[in-house]
């Protein structure tokens, strides 16, 4: 309505009233939005500001941790013959000195077994099941003489049907099962062969048990076991053999990395009388131009934070957030970066990097020089976070960047454990095959004090313990209610239950329902072991634990530390060095973080620009009802002016009219 009266204001009086409107609307209130406008630049380039120091803060963080990630600030092992064998520096490892002589005598193979030539991938294998057992065994020839079961693996039954009746289907169901096996169809011109490889190491050997579906045979030509060979040994399993400084040991694989602490071996090739010596390459060149470079990188930073806080002519004089970083900054360089033993430098000061007058820091080259050679790991341990036990049991799952440097004391601790059922010795169980039928092939399973399931094992003959704790793993894990709850092994002539729960709530217990028969595997007597929950304190505090992560507890000095155990242990220590990248870290941090330091100053900007638009926008509407106002009272003046000239121009006419009469 405004703008129609406001198109036509003027006509009446001749008077540009629209351009004296805005003039006058603008007299009122363009004072008040240069001021806001002046407000809103000035907090853009404080915003501005604070964004470009957040950035800066993280990136010189970031820069330090990717140089250290990269481990050329570490001591790394080095090997006489990288093609007899290559080493490397495991992660948070602390080298030092390094001197050892490795022969590689034997390297680590896995058992490969391969079938007889197929026509096709798709030709029919037949159907039923494979039961498929880890462990150690003894071959002749091309066959298995013997076989231990590896303690604790339970054994996996594939089950073949129509969908995967065909080379490749069987190989797709045995992959499928994850038994620790890799089934691949191998084709060429003759046909397809079906190759089956497991892990290396002797005791990730593994048979193969069958049982056929009558009705559609033909898988027995996969079996392989001391009674059955009829798949072809291409490959035995065997360890990997090495003398290291006159003793031999065995490992399961060609990478090792508990041989030489802090270092990984990868195996190449084995060669008897070739001694291969392992040393160490200390970075102390690079080490040296690390301390350089972030001095190099501060100044650089406190040039754009004392730029920008300036009283005077800084964008953030006066801010606070400034303030906290410029303090946190000056204080990098007295802070103890690493726990080091007595009359070890612990600080960048005393490795030679020195504050300035005017606040920068520079480096001390001779002092720097004489520490490195002096005490190179102090050195280098600033410039790369560590953490570690002296306990061999614990290892160091999650810290860095989360628990505070320092050393924390591991008191009483317990692991979890499972509920186990250990039957008697029954070393005559299996003298002649066992025989379950209808009338005695029932068993009760109870898991972590559920209900009592009946589980049915198939009918037929047993040869051995280990083909019955399959077949009774097999049907726990085929009933929903103790599916992935139980496993069953027979170990040193005993059947053993165990329960996949650890922990207090953990229990098992099994039984035949056939008396005889739960009498002949020992099942009567059998002695229960009930489940624990892990204990112990970490820094004074109670630990809690879930499965077997073991958890600081969120009130100790130690919060954020999660470790694994494995085994019971009285007493150890935990030293977590964040060094300078973890400082550094914890430094952008807490200015960074939420109501804060710098972000702190940030969301104040941001709240102080929010209500500047909003006054802004309360000024716009004020102008607006006020250019409607004026436009209004305008208008009636306008009008009123036009009707007076209306007047005017008719009194003229009578006035002339009258004048002519006379």
């Amino acid at each position: 309505m405004a703008d129609s009266i406001a198109a036509t204001l003027g006509i009446g009086s001749g008077i540009d009233t629209k351009a004296l409107v805005s003039q006058l609307v603008s007299a009122q209130f363009d004072f008040k939005t240069q001021q806001l406008t002046a407000k809103a630049d000035k907090l853009t380039a404080q915003i501005s500001g604070i964004a470009q120091l957040k950035s800066g803060l993280i990136s010189f963080s970031n820069a330090l941790a990717a140089l250290s990630a990269t481990g050329s600030l570490a001591t790394s092992p080095t090997s006489s013959d990288t093609g007899a064998l290559t080493v490397s520096a495991l992660s948070g490892a602390k080298l030092g000195s390094l001197t050892s002589e490795i022969e590689v005598r034997q390297l680590a193979t896995s058992q490969m077994l391969t079938s007889a030539a197929y026509a096709s991938a798709s030709q029919p294998v037949g159907k039923g099941t494979l039961t498929i057992t880890l462990g150690t065994a003894t071959y002749s020839g091309n066959t298995q003489s013997g076989f231990v079961p590896k303690a604790g693996a339970t054994p996996v039954t594939v089950t073949i049907g129509d969908g995967d009746n065909s080379l490749a289907g069987l190989a797709r169901a045995i992959n499928a099962a994850n038994a620790g096996v890799t089934a691949t169809v191998v084709a060429d011109a003759d046909g397809a062969t079906l190759s089956i490889r497991g892990a290396t190491g002797a005791e990730q050997a593994f048979r193969i048990d069958v049982a056929e579906d009558g009705g559609a045979p033909g898988l027995n030509a996969f079996a392989f076991n001391p009674g059955n060979g009829a798949m072809t040994l291409a490959r035995a399993s065997q360890d990997s053999i090495l003398v290291r400084d006159g003793v031999t040991v065995r490992r399961p694989g060609n990478s090792i990395s508990d041989l030489i602490p802090g270092v990984k071996i990868d195996l190449n090739r084995a060669e008897i009388g070739h001694v291969v010596t392992i040393g160490a390459t200390r970075p102390t060149a690079a080490v040296s131009q690390a301390v350089n470079d972030f001095v190099a990188a501060y100044n650089e930073l406190r040039s754009i934070l004392k730029s920008e806080g300036d009283p005077k002519t800084g964008t953030l004089g006066g801010d606070p957030g400034v303030r906290a970083m410029a303090q946190q900054l000056s204080t990098l360089t007295s802070t103890r970066l690493v726990q080091g033993a007595a009359g070890a430098p612990t600080t960048l000061a005393e490795i030679g990097v020195k504050t300035n007058r005017d606040g920068t820091l520079g480096v001390d080259t001779a002092r720097l020089d004489a520490v490195l050679a002096s005490n190179p790991d102090a050195v280098e341990a600033m410039f790369n976070p560590q953490q570690g036990s002296d306990n061999p049991l614990i290892s160091i799952t999650s810290a860095a960047g989360k628990t505070p440097a320092g050393t924390y004391a591991v008191s009483n601790l317990l692991i979890a454990l499972p509920a186990i059922a250990t039957g008697a010795a029954r070393p005559a169980a299996f003298a002649t095959p066992l025989t379950l039928d209808a009338g005695n092939n029932r068993f009760s399973l109870s898991v972590d004090g559920g209900a009592a399931v009946e589980l049915t094992l198939p009918e037929g003959s047993y040869a051995d313990g280990n083909s019955l704790a399959a077949a009774l793993t097999a049907a726990a894990q085929a009933d929903p209610a103790t599916a992935g709850r139980a496993t069953f092994a027979w170990v040193n002539d005993r059947l053993v239950a165990t329960s996949a729960r650890k922990g207090a709530t953990s229990a098992i217990a099994l039984n035949a329902l056939d008396g005889t028969l739960d009498d002949a595997l020992g099942l009567t007597g059998a002695t229960m072991s009930a489940g624990r929950n892990a204990s112990g304190t970490i820094a004074g505090k109670p630990v809690f634990a879930v499965g077997d992560l073991i958890y600081a507890s969120v009130t100790s000095p130690a919060s954020g530390l999660v470790i694994r155990a494995t085994g019971d242990i009285v007493s150890a220590n935990i030293t977590i060095d964040l060094g300078l990248t973890g400082a550094l870290a914890s430094l952008a941090k807490r200015l960074t973080a939420k109501d804060d330091g710098l972000t702190a100053s940030e969301q104040r900007y941001n709240r102080l620009q929010a209500e500047i638009a909003k006054d802004q926008e309360k000024i716009d509407a004020d102008a607006e009802k006020l250019r409607d106002r004026l436009t209004l009272q305008f208008a009636s003046m306008d009008a009123r002016v036009s009707a007076y000239k209306a007047t005017q121009s008719f009194l003229e006419q009578q006035v002339k009219m009258w004048s002519a009469d006379r």
